[in-house]
């Protein structure tokens, strides 16, 4: 079997071993390059679908690996765990798990964006300390730090826009109850003079902006810890 393992471990449903045997076989020889083998593997592999979306189609992950291995040894492996699992409960935080598709793209964005720009920061801050590094080389990882912190923070712009847009308070992210609210609010704006109609929805458009603000208010304090 090659390194890269095309058959998770531990698959819903399980392969028979004739299964897996056959699979591994097809994934082999897909891998170097057989097409024929690969189109095997897809109409005759029980959730072949899943498994190829999954290794090889999740880039997303990939990114965040690719990321992380560019800036750590392969020492570092406790390092890299500890990243990844900040990574992922920064992803849980932010609502990946329950939110709209659109955010959860961004979301993964906000996560690997994280990770960057904290390892450039320290690559630079390392640079310095070492006071081997010419005055170039600082200059070129601070303005790569600089570009690397407006592509994280764009990302949190988007999504704190994206989710003004659809309605999704920052802090419940739910619309359900706000949709079931509205013919209330509805009815209780009718029954308000005239003179305060005008001031009515100022108080919301407000709570809007303040809901947007506080994700991006949350998400830097996460950076600075």
């Amino acid at each position: 079997m090659t390194e890269t393992n095309i058959i998770p471990a531990s698959t819903p449903p399980l392969l028979t071993a004739e299964e897996r045997a056959q699979a591994e076989a097809l994934a082999d020889r897909a891998l170097s390059g057989d097409l024929e083998a690969l189109k095997t593997f897809e109409a005759e592999i029980p959730q072949a679908r899943h498994y190829l979306i999954e290794v090889f189609g999740n880039l997303a992950r990939d990114t965040r690996r690719q990321i992380i291995e560019s800036y750590l040894s392969p020492e570092d492996a406790v390092r890299k765990r500890g990243i990844n699992l900040a990574a992922d409960e920064l992803r849980s935080t932010l609502g990946n798990d329950t939110g709209d598709p659109l955010e959860r793209l961004l979301i993964e964005r906000i996560a690997c964006n994280w990770i960057e720009v904290h390892l450039v920061e320290q690559l630079t801050n390392q640079l310095r300390a070492d006071g081997q590094a010419s005055l170039d080389q600082v200059e070129y990882y601070q303005k790569f730090l600089d570009r690397t912190q407006r592509r994280f923070l764009n990302a949190c712009k988007t999504l704190a826009q994206v989710r003004k847009l659809m309605g999704v308070d920052a802090q419940s992210r739910n619309t359900t109850d706000r949709k079931a609210k509205r013919p209330q609010e509805r009815a209780r704006k009718a029954k308000r003079p005239r003179h305060q109609a005008g001031k009515a929805t100022q108080p919301h458009h407000q709570a809007n902006n303040a809901g947007a603000e506080q994700l991006v208010l949350e998400i830097g304090a996460k950076v600075r810890q």
